[in-house]
């Protein structure tokens, strides 16, 4: 799916992602293509159910951005790429 074993410092194994082995790869059949619309506005009804409550119980919420950092991945746009967005939220 465009993840391997990347040998690391100690003989450690990290997962890696390459995009080139997926970059021309279809949407995948049980999701489809997803726009960068939709998907931000699925995040954002979910966040504004969310938010309130993890207020009230004084619980901080993070994201971190989408890896790899592509537009778009096998149909399914990335809405959590870069932090930038995030700032005006």
């Amino acid at each position: 799916m465009g993840y391997r074993s990347t040998p690391g410092r100690g003989g450690a194994q990290y997962l890696s992602f390459d995009f080139d082995l997926v970059k021309d790869k279809p949407p995948f059949k049980e999701v489809g293509s997803i726009s960068y619309e939709e998907l931000w506005g699925r995040l954002m009804y979910f966040l504004k159910a969310v938010i309130p409550a993890a207020e009230k119980a004084n619980v901080k919420l993070a994201l971190h951005p989408k890896d790899p950092p592509q537009k778009v991945v096998r149909g399914v746009a990335r809405c959590s790429r870069t932090s930038s967005k995030w700032r005006s939220f």
